[in-house]
């Protein structure tokens, strides 16, 4: 069965850049959310950022405030419209560094936590604008 691909080849203007990369941190803070639920089968507030917009080239910072610190980790998930959630990283505030999913490494991303190990930031160097590939459902 075929499918119908359209990739998206010419370069947008910086407004259309900006929206796709504010559209990216919102899904990767809402995996954020998700993994801590999802880890300890329990309900825990968080409070993130609505939205950030970064250029191409600089580096994005997410914040997930977990609340109360020190039992929980955070795992942090990247998802692109219609494709599965990728794993980026797991991080927990004793370990010297975190752990990376397939395809991430600390050349482009990291974490850190405060110091009262409630506040997990994601750090992402040199934001770059991804080729995206929409496809029409088989």
């Amino acid at each position: 069965m075929g499918s119908c691909c359209h990739s998206l080849a010419q370069i947008h203007s910086l407004k259309e850049t900006a929206s796709l990369l504010e559209e990216m941190m919102r899904m990767l803070c809402f995996f954020c959310s998700l993994a801590l639920w999802l880890g300890y089968g329990q309900s825990q507030t968080l409070t993130q950022p609505p939205d950030l917009t970064v250029t191409p080239g600089n580096t994005a910072t997410l914040d997930c405030n977990i609340g109360a610190g020190d039992s929980y980790y955070v795992n942090w998930y990247k998802q692109t419209p219609g494709a599965a959630p990728q794993w980026i990283l797991y991080y927990y505030h004793s370990l010297s560094a975190p752990t990376y999913g397939s395809g991430f490494s600390s050349d482009r991303f990291t974490s850190k936590v405060n110091s009262g190990h409630n506040i997990y930031q994601l750090i992402i160097k040199n934001v770059e604008q991804e080729l995206w590939e929409y496809r029409k459902p088989e």
